[in-house]
């Protein structure tokens, strides 16, 4: 099991040298626009979009798929939910009391593409290019206005930037004591429910002991190092808005605008 979320893939293109502040604000924006959008064209027109985004950040197509396996199962759900709940006029296909209509299939496919392009769009925009000590420092930079009022911005996104990072370090670890336990004959595939929640407890004990213990050590590491909060900090690292940022930014919003009106007006 290969987890994306977290995982920073170096390389050097646009997208990776996008203002981290930008890339956050545009990324949310996106995101947002994202469930917008209504017409099946203006949802296959996103996914045009999308791709040429994975190829102008210069990625592997590896991690394309791999981000979209990893919602296959809450994709799943979210499609069913919505093809048997509600009704419609137009039945497709009747067996007993299961009944598919026109209506919830449509809106279930743009329900499912709606997560699917949520999920890519952050991924391409908050983990694969950015890395974490980098959107820390972009989230302090964009909560630093919200200090006047008391709000502890350079905490929180400290600790968004240690979760990020520690996701892909811990579900690696998952997977290799799911492995060792596999060695020593444990059986997770067979048996009811209840059986099946029980020998995840062999995996699930260490697991949560090995986070707390390295939650410890974290702490004493940065205590060892004066670590006090944002009071009086500084970056080696200071970001500053080009040309070409708000050219991306504007031109990526502008489009997703573009097809907004297009629905209204097509």
């Amino acid at each position: 099991m290969r987890i994306t979320l977290g995982k920073y893939y170096r390389a050097d293109s646009l997208i990776h040298n996008f203002d981290p502040r930008l890339k956050i604000v545009t990324s949310f924006v996106l995101m947002i626009l994202i469930f917008c959008l209504q017409s099946l064209w203006a949802l296959a027109a996103y996914a045009l979009i999308l791709l040429a985004l994975f190829a102008c950040a210069k990625l592997p197509w590896s991690c394309f798929w791999q981000s979209l396996k990893q919602i296959v199962a809450i994709s799943a759900v979210i499609f069913l939910m919505n093809l048997f709940i509600g009704t419609g006029e137009t039945v497709l296909w009747r067996w007993r009391f299961i009944v598919i209509y026109q209506e919830n299939l449509l809106q279930a496919v743009k329900m499912l593409l709606r997560i699917v392009y949520l999920v890519l769009t952050s991924t391409l925009f908050l983990t694969l290019t950015t890395s974490p000590l980098v959107i820390a420092a972009a989230l302090e930079d964009l909560f630093k206005p919200f200090s006047k009022f008391g709000f502890p911005g350079h905490e929180i996104a400290m600790m968004l930037s240690i979760a990020l990072r520690f996701v892909p370090t811990i579900a690696e670890e998952m997977e290799t004591l799911e492995k060792a336990q596999l060695a020593r004959g444990a059986d997770f595939d067979t048996g009811g429910i209840i059986k099946k929640a029980k020998g995840m407890v062999v995996i699930l004990v260490p697991l949560f002991v090995s986070a707390i213990n390295r939650a410890l050590d974290l702490a004493t590491s940065m205590e060892a190092r004066c670590y006090h909060g944002g009071e009086h900090r500084t970056r080696l690292q200071q970001f500053k808005l080009q040309a070409r940022d708000y050219l991306l930014a504007s031109s990526l919003i502008g489009a997703l605008v573009l097809l907004l009106l297009g629905q209204v007006y097509l």
